[in-house]
């Protein structure tokens, strides 16, 4: 039998090299997608904001059914959508004792430095429905800021009037 405090190395070490693995994936992702030729826009809205996809991503699971690699690219309002969202989070949820007028620094700093993000979605093309499978935020640097796994299932999401051409342009 292994002891309580060899279990738990074990787990450490495990957890550890999970997200080691996670982390570096997603900068290499990111930095991938940005600098990659084979991007194809999909819509532009009137505010400027850009919808791309990743040729080499789009994926055929099933015949109404595709996986697909998705760049949004926000204009400067984005730092104040994830502030709101952050607000109304800590209103919302237990963390309404510590309510104050604005939110922490650091938080701000990290809402103020997303440029892209990066979605990972199963798209019906039948149902003209989509599942988003996965998602990262990143600096201008490539950095990831938010991630699926760091802060939950929804955070900002894509504006409807981008998604409205998806199913027109990848549903051929």
């Amino acid at each position: 039998m292994m002891s309580q405090k060899t279990k738990f190395l074990i787990f450490l070490v495990i957890f550890l090299i999970v997200n080691f693995d996670f982390i570096i994936f997603s900068k290499a992702e990111s930095l991938n997608l940005l600098n990659n030729q084979n991007l194809s826009l999909i819509s532009e809205n009137s505010k400027g904001e850009k919808l791309f996809y990743l040729k080499d991503s789009l994926k055929k699971i099933s015949d109404s059914k595709l996986e697909v690699n998705l760049l949004y690219l926000p204009k400067e309002d984005i730092s104040k959508r994830c502030e709101d969202y952050w607000i109304y989070w800590r209103i919302s949820s237990e963390m309404r004792e510590y309510l104050w007028i604005s939110l922490e620094k650091e938080e701000l700093d990290k809402c103020r430095s997303l440029k892209y993000a990066i979605y990972k979605w199963q798209i019906d093309c039948k149902k003209r429905t989509y599942k988003e499978k996965d998602w990262g935020w990143y600096d201008e640097k490539g950095n990831s800021v938010y991630t699926r796994r760091t802060v939950g299932i929804s955070f900002i999401s894509i504006p409807k009037d981008l998604i409205e051409e998806l199913f027109e342009n990848l549903c051929k």
